[in-house]
C-alpha cells in the first residue's frame, strides 16, 4: 500500500475546495508517510462521522465554537473558525502530521459537539479504542468489525458502510450486506431512523444558527477592539493639534460691477414710462374758411 498520498500529484496540495469525504478515503490518502497506521484509522473513523451531508467538516467546526462559547475553559474558547480548522487539520486532515497526536479530551468534544446523539454511546467508545492504539495505552472498548490489520487498505467506505459512500458519492462493493453498515457505523430501525433523523434536522439548523451567531459576535469584539486601537493611535498622533478653519470674512470686499450701458437705462430721460410729449409751435396757422 502506499501510504504517501499516491492519489495526488507531485507537489500539488489536495483538498482545496473538495469535500473531505472526497479527499480522505483510505490509508492511502494520507500525506505523510511517517503517519502510524493507527493514526490513519482514527483519522478516517471521525471523518466518517462528522462530516456533514455535503461531506464537509465545517459543520462540526461551527458546532464546537457553539459549545465552546458556552463552556469557559474549552479548548476552543474565543478562536475562530479558521483556527479550528487548522487545529483539528493537524490531527485527522489529509495532511495529518506524526508529531501532532489529539489529546482524548478533543476527540471527544468533537464527538458530542457533532455526531448524532444516539450514536455518541457507539463511536465514543470506538473512538477511545483507536485513540489507545495511537497513544499506547489499552482500552476495555470492544475492537470494531471493519478493523482488521491483515487488510492492507482501510477505507472510509469500509467503516461507513455502502449507504454513506453512495450518499458522498464514492464507489460501494455491491457485495457487502446490510449488516455491514451497522458494522461500520451503527443503525436504526427504519421508522426511528426517520424520526431521530427529522428531531436531528431541527437540533442541527438550531445549532448551526447558534454557532454562526457566535463567530459573528466574536468577529464584532475584534472590530471593537481594532477600532478602539486606531482610534487611540490617531488621538495619540494628533495631541493637541487642532487645524484651524480659514477667516472666510477676512478681505476687502469687491464694489459691485456697474455697466454705463446698464446705468444709462436708469436716467430720467431714459425711462421708458415716462410719456412722449414735444414743444408747440409759438403761433398755429391761421385756420381756413371752411366752403360755404
Amino acid at each position: 500500500m502506499a501510504r504517501n498520498g499516491g492519489s495526488a500529484r507531485p507537489g500539488e496540495r489536495r483538498g482545496r475546495g473538495e469535500p473531505a469525504a472526497a479527499v480522505l478515503r483510505s490509508e492511502a490518502d494520507f500525506s505523510e508517510p511517517g503517519l502510524s497506521r493507527e493514526r490513519r484509522w482514527l483519522a478516517l473513523f471521525l471523518l466518517v462521522h462528522l462530516v456533514d451531508d455535503n461531506g464537509r467538516m465545517s459543520t462540526a467546526y461551527r458546532r464546537v465554537l457553539r459549545r465552546a462559547a458556552r463552556t469557559p475553559g474549552h479548548w476552543a474558547h474565543g478562536r475562530s473558525l479558521g483556527a479550528v480548522r487548522a487545529e483539528v487539520t493537524r490531527w485527522i486532515g489529509a495532511q495529518a502530521r506524526p508529531e501532532c497526536v489529539p489529546p482524548w479530551e478533543r476527540v471527544a468534544s468533537l464527538v458530542h459537539a457533532a455526531v448524532h446523539p444516539t450514536l455518541v454511546p457507539e463511536v465514543v467508545a470506538t473512538a477511545r479504542y483507536l485513540h489507545g492504539l495511537v497513544v499506547g495505552v489499552a482500552t476495555d472498548d470492544p475492537r470494531p468489525r471493519w478493523l482488521d490489520p491483515e487488510v492492507d487498505d482501510i477505507t472510509t467506505t469500509m467503516i461507513g458502510g455502502p449507504e454513506w459512500a453512495r450518499k458522498h458519492g464514492l464507489a460501494a462493493p455491491a457485495d457487502r450486506g446490510p449488516g455491514d453498515a451497522a458494522a461500520g457505523g451503527g443503525g436504526l430501525p427504519t421508522r426511528e431512523a426517520r424520526a431521530y433523523e427529522m428531531l436531528w434536522t431541527v437540533v442541527r439548523v438550531h445549532r448551526d444558527a447558534e454557532a454562526r451567531i457566535a463567530e459573528l459576535e466574536h468577529q464584532v469584539r475584534q472590530l471593537h477592539e481594532e477600532n478602539a486601537r486606531l482610534s487611540g493611535d490617531v488621538t495619540t498622533w494628533l495631541g493637541d493639534y487642532r487645524p484651524a478653519i480659514p477667516d472666510q470674512d477676512r478681505g476687502s470686499r469687491r464694489r459691485p460691477v456697474a455697466d454705463r450701458h446698464l446705468a444709462d437705462r436708469h436716467r430720467p430721460e431714459a425711462d421708458p414710462a415716462r410719456s412722449f410729449t414735444y414743444p408747440l409751435p409759438v403761433e398755429l396757422p391761421a385756420s381756413q374758411p371752411s366752403a360755404g
